[in-house]
This record gives C-alpha cells, sequence and structure tokens, in this order.
C-alpha cells in the first residue's frame, strides 16, 4: 500500500487559501462575538447607571424635602428668649401663688379662731 502525496502548487494554494479563510472566519467570529458581548455589556451598564443616578436623585429630593421640613422646624422652635419670657411668668404666677397660700392660710387661722369662739359660747361682752 502506497500513499501518494503528489501536491502540486494549485492544491497546495487551495489548501492554504481553505485554511487562511477558516482560520479568518473564526478570528472574526470571536471578534463579532467579543464586541456583541462587549456591547450588551455597555448597555446593561448604562441601564443600571441610568437607575442608579434616577434613585439618587429621588434620595436627595426626598432629602432636600426633610431638611426643608427640618429648617422650617427649627424657624418656628422656641427660641431662648421666649423660653426666659415662659419662665419669668412662671415665677410671677409662682410668686402670687405663695402670696395667695399666706393669704389663705391667715384667712384659715381667723377662722378657726372664730369657729373655737362659736363653739364656746361666743363674745362675752360685760353680762
Amino acid at each position: 500500500m502506497s500513499v501518494n502525496f503528489d501536491f502540486n502548487f494549485w492544491t497546495m494554494l487551495l489548501f492554504i487559501m481553505n485554511f487562511s479563510l477558516a482560520l479568518f472566519v473564526s478570528i472574526s467570529n470571536r471578534s463579532k462575538a467579543a464586541n456583541d458581548e462587549l456591547k450588551t455589556m455597555k448597555n446593561d451598564l448604562q441601564t443600571d447607571i441610568k437607575q442608579s443616578k434616577d434613585s439618587i436623585t429621588r434620595r436627595i429630593e426626598q432629602h432636600s424635602e426633610r431638611l426643608s421640613r427640618i429648617e422650617s422646624d427649627i424657624e418656628n422652635a422656641i427660641g431662648v428668649e421666649d423660653m426666659k419670657a415662659i419662665h419669668r411668668r412662671v415665677d410671677e404666677v409662682l410668686a402670687n401663688s405663695k402670696m395667695m397660700e399666706g393669704q389663705l392660710s391667715v384667712i384659715a387661722d381667723n377662722l378657726k379662731d372664730i369657729h373655737n369662739i362659736m363653739l364656746s359660747g361666743g363674745l362675752h361682752h360685760g353680762r
């Protein structure tokens, strides 16, 4: 059995051309697949960035509204001068109640004396 390796120029040329074409198609398919994957990743990344940006914008707006409410509450809150005025008024009420307590104590003592006099038979005016 003999193997005939009779290659001529045209056979060799066709072999090299077929091999080159197969190599070119393989490389270009690989490159196209890589480019398609990169485009898909780029689109996914752009979508994620847009969603993140929208989420961050929404949170910033919520924080801005919250901060505005807090600032408004702080501006309308009771200040030091208001607290001083309230404290002065409470001191006045306390002083007035102490004065009334003293007066009521004197009135109570007088009523006890009157009650004791009436129970003992009243006042004796020279009889």
